[in-house]
C-alpha cells in the first residue's frame, strides 16, 4: 500500500518502504537523511537515483539556461572563474586554440580549458585535439620534440620521392 502524505513510515520486517515504488527494503538501500524517519531518505536509492537522472534530463530538454548553468558551475568549482572571467580569457586570446588557433565556441562546446597536470593550473583554451594531443604526449615537451623530429624526417623522405 502506497505511502500517504499523513501516515508515518512503520518498519516491516526490518525493511522500510520506498515512497516511489513502494517496495519494502533494507535500511541500506536507502541514503542516510538526518531528521526524516529513521534518518533514511524517503525513497530507495535507486529511485533517487533515477529520478534524479530523469530530472536532469527533463531539464536539458526544456530549460535552456539549465545546461550553461550547470557549465558555469562546474567552471566555478572546478577552476574558480566566473563566467565573465572565463568570457574575459577566451577573448584575449581571440577565441581561438592557443596552439592551432582554430576558432572556438564561447559556449564551450569544443572548447577545453587546458591545465598542468603536475600544478593543476590553468592554461590556456585549447580545441579537442591540440587537448587530446597533448593529453596523447603525455604533455611531455621531450616526447613532443621527438614527434616533431619524427614527422619533419618523413616530411622531407616523401619530398624526395
Amino acid at each position: 500500500m502506497p505511502l500517504g502524505n499523513n501516515k508515518k513510515r512503520v518498519l516491516k520486517d526490518g525493511k522500510l518502504q520506498c515512497a516511489n515504488c513502494y517496495i519494502y527494503k533494507s535500511l541500506e538501500e536507502f541514503h542516510n537523511c538526518k531528521g526524516a524517519t529513521f534518518d533514511r531518505a524517503y525513497y530507495c536509492k535507486l529511485c533517487a537515483i533515477q529520478n534524479a537522472q530523469e530530472n536532469h534530463r527533463r531539464r536539458i530538454k526544456t530549460d535552456g539556461n539549465y545546461k550553461r548553468q550547470k557549465r558555469n558551475g562546474w567552471i566555478k568549482a572546478t577552476w574558480g572563474l566566473s563566467v565573465d572571467q572565463y568570457k574575459e580569457l577566451i577573448a584575449k586570446q581571440n577565441y581561438a586554440c592557443a596552439i592551432c588557433g582554430v576558432e572556438l565556441s564561447t559556449s564551450g562546446n569544443k572548447t577545453h580549458l587546458d591545465h598542468s597536470h603536475i600544478t593543476g593550473k590553468f592554461r590556456a583554451f585549447l580545441c579537442v585535439n591540440c587537448n587530446q594531443g597533448l593529453g596523447s604526449f603525455k604533455d611531455s615537451p621531450d616526447l613532443l620534440a621527438k614527434a616533431k623530429a619524427y614527422l619533419n624526417f618523413h616530411e622531407k623522405e616523401e619530398k624526395c620521392q
